[in-house]
């Protein structure tokens, strides 16, 4: 028997990058410190069905399920939790994640979860557990506590995961993420982290940072690790700290990163890329400076990003531009603008999205007040009413074009002369060969099955009728 069994849940289209839940891993450590038994099922690599994972759930037979769910996949974290009642389960089920903790009262609309848990989980989320277990009546809505010492926290539970099945696409090594730190102090309007994770951001100490990466390398074979920080470089002295103290270390790892173009200057990239930083990616957004400078808290200017990319370059790094389809105020110029700029910036790699319309952000807000969408579209989107995740498709766009927006996008930059040369000229061993190879093989069959993506991304919305 099990006391909790924690769940995420699947991906809602194919290409999805499968990585570690960071927070449901530290979740489940401070669980296990508190001598709570837990099992972390994780649908985003395991690809289990609703009905297999209820044969799991009847073996183990835990007092509670916990569910966390982004956004985008709130409808499947309902159909799951649907299930589980009409079959019986014998536990409460508990919402957590980013989606309930922008809209706590999304559990009182939908019935099938006993509790909400909103905000971070490590110091509250074990006495909510203990307590259920006891026997004692719970609110319906748990607010956690946030934390604000990162060191006091247990390592995350990796030893729960099977970490052998987390590779970066295209590659045979072992893959890892790491946290270090929270919060942004930020407020671009398409972006709800702030509201998520607060304005003030807490770091873990480098030394607690060395000692999870060392914990990677050693005990799980990782070879690469992706930090998932919004802005990685947000303190520049912290950065470079971490930086000599891995390699005083000697910790031969490759690792990737994200940050803004506004917070890396030629030493830091230097002395990040004896660290083993190999790929960084910057939020990009738009290809044209009048959006980005409406849409991001602090103005990134054109040359700033220029200056980020050419840097990255001379030094060895590879780069990754972030980019959004349907802002606000985006014109066909705009859009063309965002479809060219990649390729001036010489990007290694691109990964162009739609302008998710998240919980709590402002072109969400904005958009209920112009009459754009109903304030209850998520409800609607969790429930079935709508077929697909909303998206902001302005000046007379529509989803679909949206979408096949990006898949060309994808298509020219991958598969044009100058980036196929780039890489050959790149290749130093047969593993970066066989590693181009697979990769161009995938961005092809993307290309040519675009209609079966948009198919997969939007459930099939387009081709019911």
């Amino acid at each position: 028997m099990t006391d909790v069994v924690l769940l995420t849940m699947p991906p809602n289209f194919n290409f999805t990058l499968r990585v570690q839940p960071q927070g449901v891993l530290h979740i489940a450590s401070t669980l296990e410190e508190q001598g709570i038994d837990v099992k972390i099922l994780d649908l985003t690599i395991d690809y289990l069905s609703k009905e297999k994972v209820m044969q799991i759930l009847s073996k183990e037979n835990p007092s509670i399920i916990g569910i966390t769910a982004f956004s985008n996949h709130i409808r499947d974290a309902v159909v799951y939790a649907n299930y589980f009642k009409e079959n019986d389960i014998d536990a409460k089920i508990v919402l957590g994640g980013p989606h309930v903790t922008l809209c706590p009262d999304f559990v009182k609309k939908f019935k099938m979860f006993d509790h909400g848990f909103v905000g971070e989980g490590e110091i509250t989320f074990p006495k909510m557990v203990k307590s259920i277990m006891q026997g004692k009546k719970e609110k319906r809505v748990v607010r956690g506590k946030v934390v604000k010492d990162l060191d006091a926290l247990p390592l995350p539970a990796y030893h729960l995961l099977e970490m052998k099945k987390y590779k970066l696409p295209h590659i045979s090594m072992r893959f890892s993420t790491a946290l270090v730190s929270r919060g942004c102090p930020y407020s671009c309007d398409f972006c709800n982290v702030p509201k998520l994770s607060g304005r003030l951001v807490r770091f873990k100490s480098v030394k607690k940072i060395v000692e999870e990466i060392k914990i990677l390398k050693e005990e799980y074979k990782v070879g690469s690790i992706l930090f998932t920080d919004e802005n990685f470089t947000l303190d520049e002295r912290r950065t470079i700290e971490l930086c000599k103290t891995m390699i005083k270390e000697g910790i031969d790892l490759k690792w990737l990163c994200e940050t803004r173009c506004d917070l890396v200057n030629r030493r830091l990239l230097k002395i990040m890329h004896r660290a083993g930083c190999r790929t960084i990616g910057f939020g990009v957004e738009s290809g044209s400076e009048k959006i980005r400078q409406q849409i991001k808290s602090r103005t990134v200017s054109n040359n700033v990003v220029n200056q980020a990319f050419k840097l990255c370059n001379e030094i060895g790094i590879k780069s990754a531009a972030f980019l959004i389809f349907g802002h606000p105020n985006d014109t066909m110029e705009d859009i063309k603008k965002t479809f060219d700029y990649p390729l001036k910036l010489n990007a290694d790699f691109i990964y162009p999205n739609p302008n998710f319309l998240l919980p709590a952000t402002s072109v969400f807000e904005n958009s209920v007040r112009e009459g754009k969408i109903k304030k209850d579209i998520w409800e609607k989107y969790a429930s079935g009413e709508i077929k697909h995740v909303p998206i902001l498709a302005p000046n007379g766009l529509t989803d679909k074009d949206i979408m096949r927006m990006i898949i060309r996008m994808d298509a020219l930059f991958y598969l044009r002369p100058y980036t196929i040369v780039s890489r050959l000229k790149k290749i130093k061993s047969f593993d970066d060969f066989a590693t181009l190879v697979r990769a161009s093989r995938d961005i092809l069959l993307h290309s040519v099955k675009s209609d079966y993506i948009v198919k997969r991304f939007f459930h099939a919305y387009f081709y019911e009728k």
